[in-house]
Formats: C-alpha cells, sequence, structure tokens
C-alpha cells in the first residue's frame, strides 16, 4: 500500500535529521477526506523526481524530496489563498530545526521557499541559489495537468470530492473555471524543466476545457 510505501520513504528523507513526527506527517496524508492530496500524490512526485531525465545534485536532491514530502502536509479546505501552503512550509522548518548547522539553516530556507511556491507555481522571488529544484517541485506538483484528458478528468473528480462538505457541483466548477483562465493567462509556460516541457500542450488543452 502507498501509504506504508510513503512511511518506508519518510525515513530514509528525514533520517538525516532526527524528525519525531513521522506519524503525523502520515497521519496527515492518510485523513480519510483526501482523494488526491494524498500519500498517492507524494508517492507519484517521488517516483517521478528520480526518474533518469531529473538530473540534480545530491544536495538538491534531498532538498526537492524534503519540499515534496511537507508541500501538502497542512491542508484544510476553505483557507485563505496560500495558507496551506505557509502551514505546510512552517511544518518543515519546525521538524528541520533540531540541527542547527549552517548547511541545515540554508536547507530550511530553500524548503521554506519551495512549499510556499506551490501556492502560485511561479518562480518569482525564488533564490536563484535553489531555483533547479524548486523549479522541478513546481513541474512535478503540476505532472497531472499534462496527462491524457481521460486521467485529468479522474484527478478533478478526487479534488472535487475533497470539496464537497464546503462546495456545491456549480461553486466548485465554477471556481476550477476561474483558476484556470487565470493560470493560462498569467504565465507564458505553464512548465519551467526540460523534462515536462513535452506535457505543456496537453496540459494546456486540459486547462482550457476547464476554463470554458
Amino acid at each position: 500500500m502507498l501509504d506504508q510505501e510513503l512511511y518506508s520513504e519518510m525515513l530514509d528523507i528525514l533520517a538525516p535529521f532526527e524528525v519525531p513526527t513521522h506519524g503525523e506527517i502520515l497521519y496527515a496524508y492518510c485523513e480519510p477526506w483526501r482523494t488526491y492530496h494524498n500519500a498517492d500524490h507524494i508517492m507519484h512526485m517521488l517516483r517521478r523526481s528520480r526518474q533518469s531525465d531529473i538530473n540534480l545534485t545530491d544536495e538538491a536532491r534531498q532538498r526537492l524530496e524534503l519540499m515534496i514530502l511537507y508541500h501538502d502536509v497542512w491542508y484544510k479546505l476553505g483557507r485563505n489563498a496560500g495558507e496551506n501552503e505557509r502551514r505546510s512550509a512552517e511544518w518543515a522548518v519546525r521538524d528541520l530545526s533540531r540541527s542547527v548547522s549552517d548547511d541545515t539553516v540554508r536547507l530550511k530556507r530553500c524548503v521554506s521557499q519551495g512549499i510556499n511556491a506551490t501556492a502560485t507555481h511561479s518562480l518569482d522571488k525564488i533564490n536563484p541559489a535553489y531555483v533547479e529544484e524548486i523549479a522541478t517541485l513546481l513541474d512535478l506538483d503540476l505532472w497531472g495537468l499534462g496527462q491524457d484528458p481521460e486521467h485529468f478528468k479522474e484527478d478533478t473528480e478526487k479534488v472535487w470530492r475533497e470539496y464537497q462538505p464546503i462546495a456545491t457541483r456549480e461553486e466548485f466548477d465554477a471556481g476550477r473555471s476561474l483558476w484556470a483562465r487565470n493560470f493560462l493567462t498569467s504565465r507564458n509556460k505553464i512548465y519551467h524543466t526540460e523534462p515536462f516541457l513535452p506535457l505543456e500542450e496537453m496540459a494546456r488543452y486540459n486547462l482550457q476545457q476547464v476554463a470554458g
């Protein structure tokens, strides 16, 4: 099961930092109402990040895996824009603060910037030293946009099931349409890194269908 696999991955990723909250992280991703932002999403990102076309230094890969692990750990519906990402980043920084070395200070800075960037999937104001791994994080998080239309629709339904307690289907579809339109008009391209550029055309098509 993916939740067991995620727990094993967590132990490996967090081993250098003596993080005591493995169970809390796993519990967060396995909350039963999470039908998209869950352990499956994290594991899919981790697996894709390790394919041969994503070339990072060992240090950058460590930062990337930490960002993947924590980027949706705090996720509540109906919050102000950016709050989920801010709270997730704070959780990561808190867990990593057991070490006070200069390397860990820089790592926390990168992890915080990267997780907060998933609120907009923009590289604006990102420290140039961390652009490569943060750009990869953002592309991995948006990987699903470039799936074939059938699988993209399946993911949309998973997100809808998360929103059912707080929105009607009409409200969800209207919000999703507005999000898609804003996403398409606010950026020249969806993906930042070479491995994901082949998905650009399909991602734009899928978003255009949602935007109406």
